[in-house]
């Protein structure tokens, strides 16, 4: 007679084995997707502690009689690679509508020379980066110069900063 291998509820100590082994791969993957999901979130957070935030402001200058126009990095990190397009209303004298600022730390202004074409001034856009990369821009609407209107998104249409302007 042959002897019945020892069995505790309905499974033998080699049927124990597998069923400890997948139940360790499957924790090895539940821990994997818990992992990934952590450093996603870790990531996210980070990029958002850096976001930068381009405004465009006017100031009225009374000696001068002009508005003065100016974009500012607001954000709580750097603005990498910033250019700006301003449009203007037809019959305005200005030369220059692109412009490319390079960079703006923190709280740093760009002083654009619009002169009395400042008040002709109708929108702008704006489009930089983020350190980790990512692209943004500001859209602004001004009348007169002065800004009444600014939104900003993330910009992931674009590769290269002045191709849209075109």
């Amino acid at each position: 007679m042959v002897d019945q291998p020892e069995r505790f509820l309905w499974f033998t100590g080699t049927g124990w084995t597998a069923i400890g082994s997948i139940v360790s791969a499957l924790s090895i993957a539940v821990l994997s997707v818990f992992n990934y999901l952590y450093l996603r979130a870790a990531r996210k957070q980070a990029d958002s502690a850096q976001q930068p935030f381009v405004a465009m402001h006017g100031e009225y200058d009374k000696e001068a009689d002009v508005v003065v126009v100016h974009a500012v990095s607001q954000g709580s990190g750097p603005a990498i690679d910033v250019h700006a397009h301003l449009e203007f209303q037809p019959g305005a004298e200005s030369g220059q509508s692109e412009y490319s600022i390079g960079c703006l730390a923190k709280e740093e202004k760009f002083w654009f020379r619009i002169g009395q074409d400042s008040s002709k001034l109708t929108s702008a856009i704006l489009r930089y980066k983020s350190m980790s990369g990512k692209r943004w821009m500001t859209t602004v609407k001004l009348i007169g110069g002065l800004t009444i209107q600014t939104s900003v998104s993330e910009d992931a249409n674009s590769t290269d900063p002045l191709e849209s302007f075109g």
